[in-house]
């Protein structure tokens, strides 16, 4: 083969990487909403070619990754998406959510609060599994739900316990308020992450909402890495009457889970 042809197959190769990253671009500028948005606005959005985004789009209107709107032609997630949803979610019923349940139950059992478990996704949070408490009202979602990743007990001893390129990817993403305690200033949360690996667990103090708290820890898996999170939520008053004696079981049953995910550390 000449220089020149492998100067080609470089460059073609170079074309359908370029390609694939802009189709993953245009499909999560969907999120989270969905509205129907025409070609002009998403490549000047997302400042690609115009004819480059009709092409992409075209192939992905094609594989029912996105559909169009015969009336105004605007483009939105597509079939596809909800089959690959359904999989997911599929595959967290009978993978490592079925592994970790068990040991949620015990938990709520010891301690009576509502347990959760948090599931990293990209760089979006979603529950996962939920055990209700004793309570008579629910104080959680349920599976399949998105979580505000900044305001979660879950999401913060995740990221307390992964690298620095990743947490500085997390920061450099905008933070909302669900509450006046809710934590959007990046140097706070820095903080708090800090106070997180001190203390092997997070304390999210009525971030989600007014009058209830959570304590979180994450889960690893074989390669050292954060998985998932379990965590307890409450009523404010009761999670810092016993956040000593809650923390120890929430990290127990966290140490237990991940030594079933075969984490020697």
């Amino acid at each position: 083969m000449t220089l020149t042809a492998l100067n080609l197959n470089k460059e073609s190769e170079e074309s359908k990487h370029n390609a694939i990253e802009k189709a993953f671009t245009i499909l999560m500028s969907l999120l989270p909403d969905n509205d129907g948005i025409s070609t002009i606005e998403l490549s000047r959005s997302l400042g690609f070619n115009k004819a480059t985004t009709s092409r992409i789009l075209k192939i992905m209107n094609e594989f029912g990754m996105v559909t169009q709107n015969v009336t105004n032609k605007t483009y939105s997630l597509g079939p596809s998406i909800i089959k690959l949803s359904l999989a997911l979610q599929k595959s967290l019923n009978s993978g490592y959510i079925s592994m970790a349940r068990p040991f949620m139950v015990d938990l709520r059992k010891k301690t009576g609060q509502t347990v959760t478990l948090e599931i990293l996704n990209g760089h979006n949070v979603m529950m996962g599994c939920v055990v209700e408490g004793d309570m008579s009202v629910r104080v959680a979602g349920q599976a399949g739900d998105s979580v505000c990743w900044n305001t979660t007990a879950g999401m913060r001893s995740i990221m307390a316990f992964s690298d620095e390129k990743f947490v500085n990817e997390m920061l450099a993403k905008p933070m909302k308020a669900l509450t006046q305690y809710s934590i959007t200033d990046p140097k706070r949360f820095r903080a708090a992450l800090k106070k997180v690996r001190k203390d092997g667990y997070a304390h999210e103090e009525s971030e989600v909402i007014v009058g209830f708290d959570a304590l979180g820890t994450p889960v690893f898996g074989f390669d050292g890495r954060p998985m998932f999170a379990i965590c307890l939520v409450g009523l404010t008053n009761f999670i810092n009457s016993n956040e000593a004696t809650f923390a120890d079981a929430l990290r127990q049953t966290a140490k237990e889970i991940s030594k079933a995910f075969m984490y020697d550390g």
